[in-house]
């Protein structure tokens, strides 16, 4: 049974799970342009669903966390990237909510989602730091002794 097939040779074609194991992801990008399909892992035979179609210049990663789907994009002009939240039964991109806001310099590089918490590693003003957001939105940063640091 074939469950994907990519047709622009341009494309690299990846799959993987969510960190909570509950989707299979069915990734394909270029340098620039991302498309995933997910599938519930809980039934692996189902039909990939489309998150959000390619478009050229947009990137976006998913991840998931209890019923929503977390994504990483630059949709929207969001240049140094911003994180969204959506339904995981309608993740499509009209569905889309802004949960960390897309901010001109702080460049957001990756995400990981636990059971309660969402962790991200950014850069503000050349630094790394990663921030740690709870369920209720309340963010702490793991600070460093140091000025400059590599994390």
């Amino acid at each position: 049974m074939l469950v994907y097939e990519e047709h622009d040779p341009g494309f690299f074609v990846s799959i993987g799970l969510t960190e909570n194991r509950r989707f299979i992801l069915i990734s394909t990008a270029d340098h620039v342009t991302s498309e995933v399909r997910i599938i519930d892992a809980a039934d692996p035979a189902a039909a990939p669903r489309l998150v959000s179609p390619r478009q050229a210049g947009v990137e976006y990663r998913v991840h998931a966390q209890g019923d929503e789907i977390v994504i990483l994009t630059n949709a929207d002009g969001a240049e140094d990237f911003k994180i969204v939240r959506v339904p995981a039964a309608s993740p499509e991109r009209a569905n889309w909510r802004d949960w960390v806001p897309h901010v001109a310099g702080r460049l957001i590089e990756q995400i990981a989602c636990f059971a309660d918490d969402i962790a991200r590693l950014e850069r503000d003003n050349g630094l790394p730091r990663i921030v740690v957001s709870d369920g209720d939105g309340i963010e702490h940063e793991i600070a460093f002794k140091e000025a400059a640091y590599a994390a």
